[in-house]
């Protein structure tokens, strides 16, 4: 996948005739995602962007514009990363840094921001579609839903099965407007892409009508 996230390395250096010292962080608490790309900028004090290179042992880096990098791993589990600076035709090793590689979690469908439960008539019909969001981790990644089908049980009446394609609930208002307390909206099927196109099978919502 093409999906990127922004890591921040700030590599802060100070020099003397015989040694460095440095410090290296990120916003993440060392954590970067298989199956993504993911955004890095390494900054070295005194140092030029041209100059500076990233390595690691379990992934590959691609150079962006200024300090940064887009870094790909190869598996899950750890990844060394370390700060190279160029210096005349010398490479100097400035510093390193371990980082945990994880799964990049599945997107959860919701709709008015809840993936299940109760709901009122009234908030579901003020829906304009389902959300697909990533929980727990503060990173932005829009997904694009393309089609559901949701299902209404009334309490005494047949199912109602609607196939939607695209992501519009404004073609549910009139069904959704005869729910009543006890009536249920499930939506399954539910399909949504990547920013890069690749397509995912996302779960099912279970509403109960609460009034």
């Amino acid at each position: 996948m093409k999906r990127q996230i922004g890591i921040l390395i700030l590599v802060l250096i100070t020099s003397t005739v015989f040694s460095q010292e440095f410090v290296i962080s990120n916003v993440r608490e060392n954590i970067l995602y298989y199956g993504m790309e993911n955004y890095i900028e390494a900054i070295v004090s005194n140092t030029p962007c041209k100059s500076i290179y990233l390595i690691s042992d379990n992934g590959m880096f691609t150079k962006s514009k200024g300090c940064g990098f887009f870094f790909k791993p190869l598996r899950t589990g750890i990844a060394q990363i370390r700060v190279i600076k160029l210096l005349k035709k010398d490479t100097i090793e400035i510093g390193k840094s371990i980082f945990r590689i994880k799964d990049f979690p599945e997107p959860v469908a919701k709709v008015a921001d809840k993936k299940g439960g109760t709901i009122r008539s009234a908030d579901l019909r003020a829906q304009t579609g389902i959300i697909p969001s990533v929980e727990n981790i503060d990173i932005c990644v829009n997904f694009l839903v393309t089609s559901f089908t949701v299902m209404i049980i009334h309490k005494n009446d047949p199912p109602i099965i609607r196939n939607i394609q695209g992501n519009l609930l404004s073609e549910l208002r009139m069904e959704f407007s005869l729910l009543v307390e006890g009536d249920y909206v499930l939506f399954t099927k539910i399909k949504a892409k990547t920013p890069d196109g690749e397509e995912l099978s996302l779960k099912p919502i279970e509403f109960v009508i609460s009034q």
